[in-house]
């Protein structure tokens, strides 16, 4: 591997986001999130990037150099991908403990089954369809957009079952700059590697945030429920007294 176990490309992400604070022209406080930023700079962070989205800032120069650079890169895009993939497992072990769990349930599953879609060999192939998406729709924003945060709010389940942390995002955005700098489809133009360079910080910043929002949206759906359940469980506590309390008082008449 190209990098040591434990050590991210944070460095990286934190380049490829001030390139985009060069754009909007707005001190962005906490865009950079990997283990510091408050929610409120967050949220801050995000209303300047709605008004400032890449993919709308981005020239017609950049959006071809990413098209173009992407179709010489797809032919080989799962290799690639399968490559994020095992560094992110050495990087996050977090990760690595996951795609087990979902290979073992994968060994007893149908053919028909969902399961295996949380497995190391479907995510590459749907990392591959993801970034294929995200490319082909470079010219619409909303669009790509709603690609974006659709995996972002499918992965908040797994807050709960497998305590994956927002975090992670971070590290795999690391990773994929780290790795796709280096083709040489990339290399070839200085303004290619730029523009990846930022497609992938808006990514890594859409998915979490989209991320981070569905978590609470999960948490609190949780807690109403379970106020729900010790208010119903009270109640028929109140109305299992109240029936002793006649039975008592009957007995004591007879």
């Amino acid at each position: 591997m190209d990098t040591p176990k434990g050590i991210s490309n944070s460095s990286d992400l934190r380049r490829c986001r001030s390139l985009r604070n060069n754009i909007s022209k707005t001190n962005l406080s906490g865009v950079s999130r990997l283990g510091s930023g408050s929610g409120k700079a967050r949220s801050r962070s995000r209303i300047g990037l709605e008004e400032n989205c890449v993919i709308r800032n981005m020239t017609s120069t950049q959006k071809t150099s990413l098209v173009c650079s992407w179709k010489a890169i797809k032919p080989n895009a799962n290799s690639l991908m399968r490559k994020i993939f095992i560094e992110l497992e050495a990087v996050a072990p977090k990760v690595k403990q996951i795609f087990a769990k979902a290979a073992i349930l994968d060994c007893f599953a149908k053919e028909t089954s969902d399961s295996k879609i949380g497995t190391i060999d479907e995510h590459v192939k749907l990392f591959t369809k993801f970034m294929d998406d995200v490319i082909l729709n470079l010219d619409k924003e909303t669009e790509v957009k709603c690609i974006i945060r659709k995996v972002g709010q499918s992965h908040a389940v797994l807050n709960n079952a497998c305590s994956f942390q927002s975090n992670l995002w971070e590290h795999l955005g690391e990773i994929a700059i780290q790795k796709i700098c280096q083709l040489d489809a990339v290399q070839k133009s200085r303004e290619t590697c730029k523009a990846w360079r930022m497609l992938i910080a808006f990514v890594t910043d859409e998915v979490r945030s989209a991320y981070d929002e569905q978590v609470k949206i999960v948490r609190r759906s949780s807690v109403d429920t379970q106020k729900e359940i010790i208010s119903e469980a009270g109640f028929y506590d109140k109305m299992k007294n109240m029936q002793l309390h006649e039975k008592d008082g009957d007995d004591v008449k007879q």
